[in-house]
């Protein structure tokens, strides 16, 4: 799983995702603990340019009565996804980037290790999304983080680790609604080349 992420972002962050306008509904800051019920950045594709949207991490399907839920869906396993019930129609619809600068995961003697993309700053873990009303007619939104079986850079310590986008595939994993093709950005084999070490949180 991905239960906690690193997002350290500088001003190179804007022009690495394609975003143009600074003033997006979301302010950006330094969280090296981003951890499941906060809002997070996120980027969503908007008339034809790319967007930054806060969204509370942790999916609630629209059809959910208890907004709790989401506690339970950080995650999605990529393996599942069309055909979860939760899940299927934002997989089709509604997909999101989640930058970050790192995840972390924890390993047998329960020490942080923190996963980092050799030789780039950044990356982007494929999400997607739902906007949920609550009782009184307000709309939240929410995400969830894409998982996928460890490559071997992540498998010593845990046998999940999030979908991390090739950067061409970004925008097109945003746009591109054929099934095939997303099946295809999901499942096939990652050549990501990760870095670990252990922190403290």
């Amino acid at each position: 799983m991905c239960g906690r992420f690193h997002l350290a972002p500088d001003e190179d962050f804007y022009p690495r995702f394609g975003i143009k306008h600074k003033d997006d509904d979301f302010p950006l800051s330094i969280n090296t603990n981003v951890k499941p019920g906060q809002f997070i950045p996120t980027i969503i594709r908007d008339q034809k340019r790319n967007k930054l949207y806060g969204m509370k991490w942790g999916f609630i399907p629209a059809w959910a009565k208890d907004p709790k839920i989401g506690y339970k869906m950080i995650n999605s396993r990529s393996e599942t996804i069309f055909e979860k019930p939760s899940f299927k129609s934002a997989i089709r619809k509604t997909r999101c980037l989640i930058p970050a600068t790192g995840f972390y995961e924890w390993d047998e003697k329960k020490n942080a290790n923190l996963f980092q993309l050799k030789g780039k700053k950044y990356f982007a873990m494929a999400g997607i999304y739902s906007e949920w009303k609550d009782p009184q007619g307000e709309i939240l939104t929410t995400c969830s983080i894409i998982t996928r079986e460890a490559n071997k850079d992540v498998g010593d310590v845990h046998e999940r680790m999030p979908v991390i986008l090739d950067e061409e595939s970004e925008n097109e994993w945003m746009s591109n609604d054929d099934i095939g093709y997303l099946e295809h950005i999901l499942n096939k084999p990652t050549d990501k080349s990760l870095s670990s070490r252990i922190v403290t949180l």
